[in-house]
């Protein structure tokens, strides 16, 4: 204490325990199990290849699924994949996990003829280790599972909730509902934002129409080859001023927020495209594909 006295705080908690199996997967914190996989794992990359961490992580997704398929599904058809209603993205973040920053392999391309240096670069893949072994519970969706928005649905079909102050609070406010993260909803004619947890991406279109040019960056023409930035004065350009400060907060670090015209092949529009964590690249499978591959390890497990 500040007069020199020694003294010891003690935290007492009540904690319930669940009784079975079904009841265990029924009140499963996904965000907290895999949390906890990540940190646990994640510092074998010291030690061990890539490549056998990456299946470290299918595995244990694979084995969760298993247990529950065993346990409480057992008359449930052999070729149906079963996912409890608690665990039912863990594909999902897992996949967003192996196609991080922190896990995803070096592109074979990269460095070779012209190609540029490797992808990702050392620097990025320690950045994102750490930020992944220290990352809270509350952001560990956030680092792994990229939300994409349609800024024109915001201002025409915005969900009912959206904007209205959360539990009758004066500084946040409810999103959007966020559209499949995936390249087919992206189009040159349109103004999307992507959450990517560490940083936030603004893709305006090439072909955008003028009036949503002015709406979110002021202007009627957007010139790629100078800085762009998110216009507040507009009605939409002040959502989406309230949508980044809500997706800034309650996270350790800064967010910043790159704002960038579509078909240049940027390194943002590149980072986007990395970012689209559903669709299939050319040294990744799409979510579909994780999906099969699961269910596969699931019935080599049953057999």
């Amino acid at each position: 204490s500040l007069d020199g006295r020694r003294m010891v705080r003690v935290h007492n908690l009540c904690m319930l325990a669940a009784t079975g199996l079904p009841e265990l997967f029924r009140l499963a914190d996904l965000d907290a199990i895999f949390t906890a996989n990540v940190k646990l794992h994640v510092p074998r990359l010291l030690k061990e290849p890539l490549n056998v961490v990456r299946d470290a992580f299918t595995e244990l997704c694979a084995d969760a699924l298993y247990n529950y398929r065993v346990t409480c599904a057992k008359t449930s058809p052999a070729g149906q994949l079963i996912l409890p209603e608690s665990l039912k993205l863990m594909p999902l973040y897992t996949l967003g996990l192996l196609k991080s920053v922190g896990l995803r392999p070096n592109s074979p391309d990269s460095g070779r003829g012209g190609g540029g240096g490797p992808d990702p670069r050392a620097d990025e893949r320690a950045v994102s280790l750490s930020m992944l072994e220290d990352m809270p519970v509350s952001a560990s969706y956030r680092l792994l599972h990229p939300r994409l928005y349609d800024l024109e649905k915001i201002s025409t079909d915005a969900h009912p909730r959206a904007f209205t102050p959360l539990d009758d609070s004066t500084l946040h406010f409810a999103l959007p509902l966020p559209i499949p993260c995936s390249a087919e909803h992206l189009s040159n004619s349109g103004a999307f934002l992507l959450d990517g947890g560490s940083h936030l991406l603004l893709q305006v279109g090439k072909d955008a129409p003028p009036d949503l040019l002015d709406e979110v960056l002021a202007t009627s023409h957007a010139d790629p080859s100078k800085p762009l930035e998110l216009s507040e004065g507009s009605d939409l350009g002040g959502k989406v001023a309230c949508m980044v400060k809500e997706m800034r907060h309650d996270l350790p670090f800064y967010v910043p927020l790159h704002v960038y015209v579509s078909g240049g092949n940027g390194p943002e529009e590149r980072r986007v495209l990395s970012l689209l964590i559903e669709d299939k690249t050319k040294h990744e499978i799409s979510y579909v594909d994780y999906l099969c591959a699961v269910h596969r390890r699931i019935q080599q497990k049953m057999q």
